[in-house]
């Protein structure tokens, strides 16, 4: 039931949820709301719909809506029953008081919660911190975790660091772009990544570049020496802007502290045909699993390509798809 960006205000949410209640909300699995003007008065009556006995909803969306702090105390209540599968708070005008309720539900013994949005709310680092807290607690199940554009900083990672190495972690999808996590911030994430712990799959950064990765297999000091060699001819050679020659040195970043996996997605990251040799370097590498790479919409030009053939025609290349 998609009701995304309709004028229905609080008074109509509240007539919906009489209306879902009485079809045991069974008319549906997903149920969106995003951007249909409504505020922390809402609240009170979606909670019902959210923990209701009978619901069928497998994905709940209220991106885009003015709930406040004072909503999310209300939702927070009902985000423990374990009837509840509220995903998505994201654009909520949320601030961090909203997240010591959060995270009493994340640590929650009756929550199911396996995914949570809350991008684009200012939480803050002190905020993001508590989060962090009830993800680590041994009852969290979940795995998918978005805080795009939650004026984060540097201070944040090191407390990611923990999150990485908890044993158990279910989470297994950290989305930070669009945060000021700055270099200084970033070195600290590959610390907790390489703890056997941590089960992270993909970690989306814009400070450094790191598209689908493993935290198991680490490349062997042999390539890191020779990424480096790259890094430092790439360096010198560089006439570009210092924003883009920024980017490239986070590419290279990133390669040096990889972790091999089957798919890289490194669509419109801004290469150009200067990381093409480092490229070719992990194609050919002898204990490359890589399997698809997609490098579209970034200017390589002939050169680069001609670059990544020598990776692809060496022996040890697996690659099956090149985009």
């Amino acid at each position: 039931l998609d009701m995304s960006c309709n004028n229905l205000q609080n008074s109509g949410v509240k007539l919906l949820s009489v209306l879902l209640q009485t079809l045991f909300v069974s008319c549906s699995s997903i149920f969106r709301l995003g951007g249909c003007k409504l505020s922390e008065n809402s609240c009170e009556a979606l909670s019902s719909i959210f923990s209701y006995q009978f619901s069928s909803l497998r994905e709940v969306d209220l991106s885009n809506n003015s709930l406040h702090d004072s909503g999310v105390t209300f939702l927070s209540v009902a985000m423990e029953n374990p009837n509840c599968k509220l995903e998505t708070l994201s654009g909520c005008n949320l601030s961090e008081r909203s997240c010591k309720s959060l995270s009493t539900v994340l640590s929650s013994q009756s929550s199911n919660l396996r995914e949570l949005d809350l991008s684009n709310n200012n939480l803050h680092d002190s905020g993001v911190k508590l989060i962090f807290g009830g993800v680590t607690r041994p009852h969290c199940t979940l795995e998918t975790l978005r805080l795009c554009g939650c004026k984060l900083s540097e201070n944040s990672c090191e407390a990611l660091c923990s999150v990485f190495s908890h044993h158990p972690s279910s989470l297994r999808v950290l989305d930070l772009s669009k945060n000021n996590l700055h270099d200084s911030g970033v070195t600290f994430l590959p610390n907790g990544m390489k703890n056997p712990n941590c089960k992270l799959e993909i970690l989306r950064s814009d400070q450094a570049i790191f598209c689908f990765l493993s935290v198991h297999k680490i490349i062997q000091l042999k390539l890191i020496r020779k990424l480096l060699h790259f890094m430092i001819k790439i360096a010198k050679s560089c006439t570009s802007s210092l924003y883009y020659e920024n980017i490239l040195n986070q590419v290279l970043f990133v390669f040096v502290f990889i972790f091999l996996q089957n798919t890289w997605l490194l669509c419109d990251c801004k290469l150009s045909e200067n990381s093409c040799e480092a490229l070719s370097a992990i194609l050919s590498y002898q204990f490359s699993s890589l399997r698809e790479l997609d490098l579209s919409d970034n200017k390589l030009q002939d050169t680069g390509v001609k670059l990544l053939s020598i990776g692809v025609k060496s022996p040890h290349c697996k690659l099956e798809t090149l985009r």
